[in-house]
């Protein structure tokens, strides 16, 4: 079927889960959406976190999730089809809860619609996606919009596992003998590795590491990059592309760091991405380059596949208009 043709191509190009999550966004007419892989203990991955989420996405992993009554009551479910929030817990019971006023409410995430869905042994899919309290709640529609694609977004993830593993050994092989300097960072900017043209580039003193004792160096930039770079690397560790971040140097043109999420077999041999580091790669600004580093990686092992649009009949749903009982 047509319309489920972007859910697979996901699975087969990490960059795509971003545009997947954005046209999911806009098929429900939701405000914000969450997607992360894990267990009954917590989120372990983000395939994708809405920008007004980004700066709370790590407090939700390491606390809120465990008070999150739709994910949680979600999970004692654990079915293969939509579930609506309202269905799950009371809008009495979201007012009054530890998450709703602590997390969610400055967040504008009162009306959920998602699933929880079993995805291989103990590993689920969680998918939430969030209206304002003062838009509508999501309806009946909205659970069958969902429930058309939920089948095989649970075959797209078991697929992207299978791909990923088949692919390790190659990946880590590309990272080490591609013509483009490469690193690895973790979220404080440290460098986890480097590859063979990235080395190079530290010997001729294009790059410089401030060296950790006891651990990795971190990522020498200029303070007027630190910001930007630490928001770009935020961004990708959370899924989404970071972008091109400009890299001021002495005496030299600017470098150009593209950042992007990590495929976890350059990093541990795991297929999937790696939580909690990023890739980076650099080339002098004056260099043409190719079009995207992170396709190139992708197209060695013929992963990415044509980003196919919705087609008309699976219509998204309009834009919730505020409910007139919350009006004014």
């Amino acid at each position: 079927m047509r319309e489920i043709d972007a859910i697979y191509a996901a699975a087969m190009d990490e960059l795509s889960w971003a545009e997947l999550a954005r046209e999911i966004q806009q098929l429900l007419g939701a405000r914000s959406l969450t997607m992360w892989c894990g267990t009954a203990a917590g989120p372990e991955e983000y395939l994708h976190v809405s920008p007004s989420l980004l700066d709370a996405a790590q407090s939700y992993a390491a606390h809120y999730h465990r008070t999150d009554l739709w994910s949680q009551r979600g999970m004692q479910r654990l079915s293969t089809g939509a579930m609506l929030g309202q269905e799950l817990a009371s809008e009495t019971e979201i007012r009054q809860s530890e998450f709703y006023n602590d997390f969610a409410r400055p967040l504008g995430m009162f009306h959920c619609a998602g699933a929880v869905l079993p995805i291989g042994g103990e590993r689920l899919l969680a998918l939430g996606c969030h209206r304002p309290e003062q838009d509508d709640s999501f309806s009946e529609a909205d659970r069958d919009r969902l429930d058309v694609l939920l089948p095989h977004l649970r075959r797209a993830m078991q697929m992207r596992r299978a791909i990923r593993q088949a692919a390790e050994p190659d990946l880590r092989a590309t990272f080490h003998a591609m013509p483009l300097a490469a690193l690895v960072l973790d979220g404080a900017l440290r460098v986890v590795r480097l590859n063979a043209r990235a080395e190079v580039m530290l010997h001729r003193g294009a790059i410089r590491i401030q060296r950790e004792a006891g651990g990795p160096g971190q990522l020498a930039l200029h303070r007027q990059d630190t910001g930007p770079m630490g928001q770009a690397v935020r961004k990708a560790l959370l899924g989404d592309d970071g972008g091109l971040v400009a890299l001021r140097r002495e005496g030299g043109p600017p470098l150009l760091a593209e950042v992007m999420p990590l495929p976890a077999a350059i990093q541990a041999g795991q297929g999937g991405r790696a939580n909690g580091y990023c890739l980076v790669i650099l080339r002098d600004g004056q260099e043409a380059g190719p079009p995207r580093a992170a396709q190139a990686l992708m197209l060695v092992h013929g992963l990415l596949v044509p980003r196919p649009r919705w087609p008309s009949r699976l219509r998204p749903a309009r834009r919730p208009r505020p409910s007139r009982r919350n009006a004014g």
